[in-house]
């Protein structure tokens, strides 16, 4: 009888334990394309647009090297506010670190055109935008994505705003 309470206890705690980790996983998963629809919706000047994902830039640098707060402190703010933004004031250095270690770890996903509104999927390299999964920060108020194409990169900050993703800066990493 005891091992069989003892069994059940068990089988009780990585049910739990299971849903949980698929909780946060949807979770996750959501706010991802929560961002990249507030990208593509920021940016949509054309009738369709062509994306492939991807892991690293293709300049020299890393995208965890990139998560800096000179790039950051770089860049142009699309709200509207012409202030000149110090992101020292949003992230502090312990921030910074664990946003460029998420930055290390950013894998290569497939998206998913039925969850992705006024976009192609495209394998092809020519004229498709490639992104990266989106990180975010500890307070899961701002994600960080970088977007290339073939004629620059951009590191965009988005802040979340009653459950809303908007741009919120840009920082131009390369143009050609």
């Amino acid at each position: 009888m005891k091992t069989l309470n003892y069994l059940i206890a068990v089988l009780f705690l990585v049910a739990n334990l299971n849903c949980k980790t698929t909780y946060n996983i949807a979770k996750e998963n959501l706010a991802m394309y929560e961002v990249i629809q507030s990208y593509i919706e920021f940016n949509t000047n054309s009738s369709s647009l062509y994306f492939r994902t991807i892991v690293e830039p293709s300049l020299d640098s890393t995208f965890s090297e990139i998560v800096d707060y000179a790039y950051l402190n770089s860049s142009t703010n699309l709200i509207g506010d012409n202030s000149k933004m110090k992101f020292e004031d949003i992230f502090k250095e312990e921030e910074i670190i664990l946003l460029k270690q998420r930055a290390a770890k950013v894998q290569e996903v497939k998206l998913s055109h039925i969850r992705l509104s006024g976009i192609n999927i495209s394998k092809k390299k020519n004229n498709a935008l490639s992104v990266t999964v989106p990180i975010f920060s500890s307070n899961e108020k701002y994600a960080l994505m970088y977007v290339e194409g073939n004629s620059g990169g951009d590191l965009y900050v988005f802040i979340k705003s009653k459950n809303t993703w908007k741009p919120y800066t840009i920082s131009n990493i390369w143009v050609s």
